[in-house]
Parts: structure tokens; C-alpha cells; sequence
């Protein structure tokens, strides 16, 4: 059996390379010319740091990530709703860990080369189309710059990893547009002051704001909003937006 994996992200890399410890075969394929350390912070639970430990990446997560040890809920004046421990202070085998996303990409990225072999992480790649006869699936492969098919590959399953816009829901599903739930996500890592040492959630009217350190001098600062429609605001105009946004929050 032989599989190929639509995407070389977080999803995709960890189903290689459990796929591999199976002893199946694989290949994945990415749509990006060049794997960069994209994305701002992650929170991985106790089950998701077990999967992550029985593929033998428990220490390299141990010496990248922060172990989120306490969570405290917070009215938006700093007063304190409630506290929980977390990870293995609340008496789960595994620890919980905060991680720059990008930092969790590059750890996979590098365990699938090492593993699994560099010829079978294949780069840009974008999935154009796929035949299935029942026994078998063939992928199209095009450069996306181009549009010009590059490759075709054969492969007794094809999984879609992809992706909010994922091409092989697409092509199997139909296009499925996401649907504005009338909120915005605010992300950003920030500079990490020492007093903050735990993942920190606080609450007021129409919007949250939580942080949380991924590393010894960052954090991650993730805010929602409720908005009245989906339109993007300026790139230059987004730090001065969060402020005035979550100014009435204690300490922001």
C-alpha cells in the first residue's frame, strides 16, 4: 500500500509520519515553493502531546515548547473568575504544551525529511486534479505560478490534508465557501514579560483576549471581536486597531 498526503502542514506532516512508523508508504506534497516558519502560537492538549510523544518527537517538544503548567480566567478589570492546573498538574500523563506554530512546522518538517526522506516531501506541488478507479487513485500535480501540469503520481489512497481551502474538498465535495460567524481573530506574538508564566484568558462585552509564552521571550496574543461583516482591515492599520479594540482590558 502506498499513500499520498494533499498538504505539508501540521496535519499532513503528522499523518506521514505516523504512516511511516506503520511501515506504510508515503508521500506528501505541498503546494509552497519553500517551508517557511509561518504562523503565531498553538496550544497542544495532553492527547495531541501523546500522539506527538509515541512518534518520538516527546524531547525535541520538551526543548522547544513552554509546558502550560496553570490557566486563570479574568474579568477584563484583572480580577480573577477561576484557575485550573493544566497538563500533568491537573493529572494527565502528558504535559500541555504552548508552541510557536511555525517552530511545531519546521520540528515535523525536519523529523519527515530525516525519517521518511527528503525525495518523499515534495514542494511546490498543487494538487490539480485526481482519478480514482476503485483500486487505485492517480494525483495531477501543476505549478501553481504557472498552471502547467508538472507531475502525476499513483497511489492506492489520497489524503486531504489542505486546509480551511482545501483543493481536495473541492474536487470531491464541491467548493464550500467558509461562512462568516460574525467574529475576528486578532493574532500576534508579542514580546514576553517575565510575570506572565501561565496562559491567561480574559472576558468583557463582545470580545476575549487570551496570552499565553511559547518560548522564553514570547508570547502568543490571540483577541476575538464581534464584527458586522467579514472585511479585511489594512495590514498597516491592524496594531493600532488591536489596541484601541482591547484598550479597556487591564494591563493591555
Amino acid at each position: 500500500m502506498k499513500i499520498i498526503v494533499i498538504g505539508g502542514g501540521i496535519g499532513g506532516l503528522t499523518t506521514a509520519l505516523s504512516l511511516h512508523q506503520a511501515g506504510i508508504p508515503v508521500r506528501v506534497f505541498e503546494t509552497v515553493q519553500t517551508l517557511t516558519a509561518l504562523g503565531v502560537g498553538i496550544n497542544i492538549q495532553p492527547n495531541a502531546v501523546r500522539e506527538l510523544t509515541e512518534l518520538g518527537l516527546g524531547d525535541d517538544l520538551a526543548a522547544t515548547a513552554i509546558a502550560t503548567a496553570n490557566l486563570g480566567y479574568f474579568n477584563k478589570h484583572g480580577q480573577q473568575i477561576w484557575s485550573e492546573p493544566r497538563g500533568i498538574g491537573a493529572g494527565y500523563k502528558f504535559p500541555q504544551y504552548s508552541i510557536h506554530r511555525g517552530h511545531l512546522l519546521m520540528l515535523l518538517a525536519n523529523a519527515v525529511r530525516t525519517r521518511i526522506g527528503e525525495e518523499n516531501f515534495v514542494l511546490g506541488h498543487h494538487l490539480g486534479g485526481f482519478e480514482d478507479d476503485g483500486k487505485q487513485v492517480t494525483a495531477h500535480f501543476v505549478d501553481r505560478r504557472s498552471g502547467k501540469r508538472i507531475h502525476s503520481e499513483t497511489a492506492d489512497a489520497l489524503l486531504g490534508a489542505d486546509g480551511i481551502h482545501s483543493t481536495v474538498r473541492g474536487l470531491v465535495f464541491g467548493e464550500v465557501n467558509p461562512q462568516f460567524a460574525g467574529f475576528a481573530n486578532w493574532r500576534a506574538i508579542l514580546p514576553r514579560p517575565k510575570t506572565v508564566n501561565r496562559m491567561i484568558w480574559m472576558w468583557g462585552r463582545g470580545r476575549s483576549l487570551g496570552v499565553l509564552p511559547v518560548d522564553g521571550n514570547q508570547l502568543y496574543f490571540a483577541g476575538v471581536t464581534k464584527e458586522k461583516d467579514v472585511s479585511r482591515y489594512p495590514q498597516a492599520q491592524l496594531a493600532a486597531l488591536a489596541r484601541d479594540k482591547f484598550k479597556a482590558f487591564a494591563g493591555v
